[in-house]
């Protein structure tokens, strides 16, 4: 996984379970991985479209805790 991905993956759960320390923490270091200033608003607002399947992956992670900590094919299928 990129470092672009990984940040989006971190801003997306930031986002969704309401933690503004980790949404501040990782802005920068989404800053760092390529992550414009609009993609980072996007992010913290839900309202973010690039990258679509890896941020679908996330909040389908998020949404069903009991699939498990690794996605498959199956998960990705799902985005």
């Amino acid at each position: 996984m990129s470092a672009r991905m990984r940040e989006i993956a971190i801003l997306a759960v930031a986002s969704a379970s309401g933690s503004e320390f980790e949404t501040y923490a990782h802005q920068r270091a989404g800053r760092a991985a390529g992550l414009s200033d609009d993609e980072l608003s996007t992010l913290a607002s839900g309202t973010f479209t690039a990258q679509v399947a890896a941020y679908r992956l996330c909040l389908r992670l998020l949404a069903a805790p009991g699939l498990g900590k690794t996605p498959t094919s199956r998960h990705w299928s799902a985005c």
